[in-house]
């Protein structure tokens, strides 16, 4: 997909020494509107893409989600800017069961602005959670998420919209081994201009002292313009009760889709390292490259940033690469890093067609020198990739959110603009589709769970999907045929966005995903496998969810007029049109071997206000955790 921007102006240059932050205060577990600034302080504000008249966020990547467009800095006078009016959200609670609801419901709510276009302007519903990740120490448990209720939209007299905060990446912590949580935001990163903010994707991990680290996308202002944007990682020192201000790994204005590791180092077995990958993607959008960076010091410093693979388009593979997952194996230090490389026909084109590729890449130095992992499967393309199909159905998700594959819910409301050109469907009920390889290795022994269509041609829009994993005995020297670990039948005919963890002594195999049912509503489950010498054993399934779930709307025909037949919104309008459930969920394990898992959820019901972009009662999703 290619990368699309949507660059914002700056209001002319202002002298630095004049800037005066509008104090946000951030506590552990909450957030607290200020007053209005005062007349002699210029106010900086962040100029959004999620105005109206371009109403869905800039479509950067095949997996951007939250904000994804540029992002610049302006400086308002305070007598012009209209802070909102904050209104408690109206909710309907789903059916109870042994799993609970991480994020804290009181921090979503509903802000009111003026209108701007001429017509009566929706409302702005700060609500969804959801693309999880959660780490285990001891009793303590943090779960990573996307959240919109950390946003402060204001409205500037005569112009637009613009966020006055900007906090995306959220976190719960429990204490009592997952029975109760607190919810609050990842603390921005301290930054040399004006304001910081934090955009989500976010990854949580631990080492062995019980420290956590969060690693997230996010922005610094480093003069009175620009943002920089980039990789940040923020660490709590206190068992996850609070992040002390994110640390910049890199500052890369083409950052996506980080995500983060944290093991022995292997000379040095006593220390913890840890890394982070990224997806760096080039000003046209059309390339990008694995980029990686790690710390020896507990996240305080960072090596500079490399590149680990890039790619020149050759017509069997393209020049973009996705979703790195890297883990380490803690019996020694080896670093994995598997990725998915695109082939030629998702490289910078709106089509879907042929497979993606899974490569890994294998550390044996703590990072300072890559080799790539051999699959050698007959008919691949190569010796060190294997081939996947994506999962669900290409879809129109508007101007703002491009074409999509989905997992969907309702039918196909036509009418858009990629249905013109293209005869995508459109649906309004949907959740975006991105191949991730899930990762977890120990004690030499490797696993990658995948998603994949179960049709022998690229995104058949009628074909099932399922769970397979790969498995190696011997740390990726050699594999096992793939296994299937949840098939598609008749009741369950799609699965979708793995997640996976190693028990402690590397013989079991946990595996959650998602599961859409012939009724079209969507639950999460686990399977249990045994690692052997002979290969992968099914034990058996569990639920995670205790109730299955509808999606909620996502992709809505904008509301203003002219824009109606060619783009959508999501009814939380931060949100890219399509993201719904998010792009992973959350699989861990305690030191006893203990599964436990978390993931996005849309039991709960929303009641949107009579102006808002999806009127009256709908799905809204929020976290869920288990201990299967």
């Amino acid at each position: 997909m290619k990368k699309q921007t949507n660059p914002i102006e700056s209001r002319g240059k202002l002298t630095p020494a004049l800037l005066v932050l509008e104090a946000f205060i951030l506590g552990p577990f909450g957030l607290i509107l200020p007053e209005p600034a005062s007349a002699q302080a210029l106010v900086p504000l962040i100029a959004l893409s999620t105005n109206q008249n371009n109403s869905a966020a800039g479509f950067k990547s095949s997996s951007a989600t939250f904000d994804d467009g540029d992002l610049s800095v302006v400086y308002v006078d305070p007598s012009l800017i209209t802070y909102p009016t904050i209104l408690p959200a109206t909710t309907i609670a789903g059916p109870a069961g042994p799993d609970v609801q991480v994020n804290d419901p009181a921090l979503d709510h509903i802000q009111v602005l003026p209108n701007t276009y001429g017509f009566n302007s929706p409302d702005f519903e700060r609500c969804s959670q959801a693309e999880t990740t959660l780490a285990a120490n001891g009793s303590n448990i943090v779960v990573s998420y996307n959240t919109t209720a950390g946003i402060v939209n204001v409205k500037v007299q005569k112009a637009s919209y613009f966020a006055a905060q900007h906090l995306t990446s959220g976190y719960s912590v429990s204490h009592d081994g997952g029975r109760t949580w607190r919810s609050g935001f990842i603390a921005p990163p301290q930054c040399a201009g004006a304001m910081g903010a934090t955009r989500g994707d976010g990854v949580v991990a631990a080492d062995r002292a019980g420290n956590f680290y969060y690693a997230s996308l996010g922005a610094c202002s480093a003069d009175d313009s620009f943002f920089h944007g980039g990789v940040l990682v923020g660490k709590s020192t206190d068992h996850g009760d609070t992040f002390a201000p994110a640390v910049f790994v890199a500052a890369d204005r083409g950052a996506d889709k980080e995500w983060m590791a944290v093991g022995p180092d292997p000379a040095i077995p006593s220390r913890d390292n840890v890394y982070v990958t990224w997806t760096s993607y080039d000003a046209s959008g059309t390339n990008s490259t694995l980029a990686f960076s790690r710390s020896t010091d507990g996240g305080t410093t960072w090596s500079p940033v490399r590149t680990v693979f890039a790619y020149t388009d050759d017509g069997v593979f393209s020049s973009q690469i996705q979703c790195s997952n890297p883990t380490v194996d803690k019996s020694n230090g080896r670093l994995y890093v598997p990725f998915i490389h695109y082939g030629h026909a998702d490289g910078g084109a709106l089509l879907f067609a042929g497979p993606d590729f899974v490569r890994v890449l294998v550390s044996d130095d703590g990072g300072i020198t890559f080799t790539p992992l051999v699959f050698n499967l007959p008919g691949a393309p190569n010796p060190f990739v294997y081939p996947v199909l994506q999962v669900g159905t290409p879809a129109d998700c508007g101007k703002g959110g491009s074409t999509r594959t989905v997992i969907h819910q309702g039918p196909d409301i036509g009418g858009g603009i990629y249905t013109e050109l293209l005869g995508y469907p459109r649906f309004v009920h949907c959740t975006r589709m991105s191949t991730q390889p899930a990762t977890a290795a120990q004690n030499g022994r490797v696993a990658i769970a995948l998603m994949t269509s179960t049709s022998d041609v690229a995104t058949n829009p009628s074909s099932p999907s399922q769970i397979i994993a790969l498995y190696s005995k011997d740390a990726g020297r050699t594999w096992f045929p793939p296994f299937v670990v949840a098939p598609a039948t008749a009741d369950a005919p799609q699965h979708f966005h793995p997640a996976v963890a190693l028990a402690p002594n590397g013989n079991t195999l946990y595996v959650g995903y998602y599961v859409q049912q012939s009724n079209e509503q969507v639950r999460t489950e686990m399977a249990t496998l045994q690692l052997t010498g002979g290969g992968l054993q099914l034990v058996g399934y569990k639920p995670l969810s205790s109730v299955a779930f509808d999606l909620e709307p996502s992709n809505v025909p904008s509301p203003i007029p002219t824009l109606k037949s060619e783009d959508t919104v999501n009814f939380d309008i931060f949100i890219a049109p399509g993201y719904n459930l998010g792009e992973y969920m959350g699989v861990a394990t305690d030191a006893a071997g203990n599964p436990l898992a978390a993931w996005g959820d849309s039991r709960n019901l929303w009641v949107s206000p009579p102006d808002g972009y999806y009127p009256g009662v709908h799905p809204q999703t929020d976290v869920f955790f288990v201990r299967p």
